[in-house]
């Protein structure tokens, strides 16, 4: 955010013409306090407080300049989260306003005031199907790591394979499952996702889940199946190359695994192309041991 979002002109202007900019070092200084004080839990986060130092809102993680800017002014512009608490209490029935305010609260750690508001979000009722889902998606997420049970998720991603909040889940418990250790729900799960029209796209997805099979020594046709599918939907990114090389590597498929990361150096860039070579004539070595 330093060096990017907050060192664009744009982006300098514009707080200093809305707002009185302060950079604080969570660890030096009044950093521990305030961080204590407003219950910073992540980095970085902007708060944006009145004259008073009320917190009128916060914003947690990397946002591109653009993107910033958008945000504050629509905060400024009175959608904040103090104002989304009040625009719920006058009208429960906003169930618009009552997700934004459920997400604000997850962001805070309020978790049980996030609660009844995806609840509220989530009936069935709901005439906005895509508003409804979203609510449903985030409550089980909740539910889910509340309790520790993820079969809620995985419930989700069965239901909804072509809802927007598909693929977020599916890489969520795909991450869960392979820290747990349990390559059979990680199979369950990536297979899930690849049915996907994102992550059955995702050049990255599908190569991560075939790297994963071969060094689990699991379903090695099934790993060349999803390396194909990816090098024929980005048959010139050399990122995808170099994966089937290793894939087919693991294999034991040495030749093929020569093949394709000789294709990941010529379809690379001039600036990663040093790279590419470099674990080609590795491989070359190889064959001639």
């Amino acid at each position: 955010m330093v060096r990017e979002t907050y060192a664009d002109s744009r982006v300098a202007s514009f707080l200093k013409e809305q707002t009185i900019p302060l950079h604080v070092n969570q660890e030096q200084g009044e950093g521990p306090a305030l961080a204590e004080r407003y219950g910073v839990q992540s980095l970085p986060t902007l708060l944006l407080v009145d004259s008073k130092g009320n917190e009128i809102e916060r914003f947690g993680g990397y946002s591109p300049p653009n993107q910033f800017i958008a945000s504050v002014e629509a905060i400024l512009s009175g959608e904040s989260f103090t104002d989304l608490q009040k625009h719920v209490a006058d009208d429960p029935s906003d169930l618009r306003s009552a997700y934004r305010l459920a997400m604000k609260y997850i962001d805070r750690g309020a978790l049980e005031k996030a609660h009844p508001l995806l609840l509220r979000v989530a009936d069935t009722e709901n005439p906005h199907e895509e508003l409804r889902l979203a609510g449903e998606v985030n409550l089980v997420i909740l539910d889910s790591k509340g309790s520790g049970d993820l079969r809620p998720m995985e419930g989700f991603l069965e239901s909804y394979p072509d809802s927007p909040f598909a693929p977020e889940i599916a890489v969520m418990l795909y991450d869960e499952y392979s820290k747990a250790g349990d390559a059979e729900k990680v199979v369950r799960v990536a297979e899930l996702a690849v049915r996907t029209e994102v992550l059955g796209k995702d050049t990255r997805f599908l190569g991560r889940y075939a790297a994963y099979l071969v060094e689990h020594d699991l379903r090695p046709d099934r790993a060349q199946e999803l390396i194909r599918m990816a090098v024929t939907l980005a048959p010139d990114d050399p990122a995808v190359h170099d994966r089937a090389a290793d894939v087919y590597q693991r294999l034991g498929k040495l030749e093929r695994a020569i093949d394709a990361r000789k294709r990941a150096v010529e379809t690379a860039g001039e600036s990663e192309r040093a790279k590419y070579g470099r674990r080609l004539k590795k491989l070359l070595e190889t064959r001639g041991q």
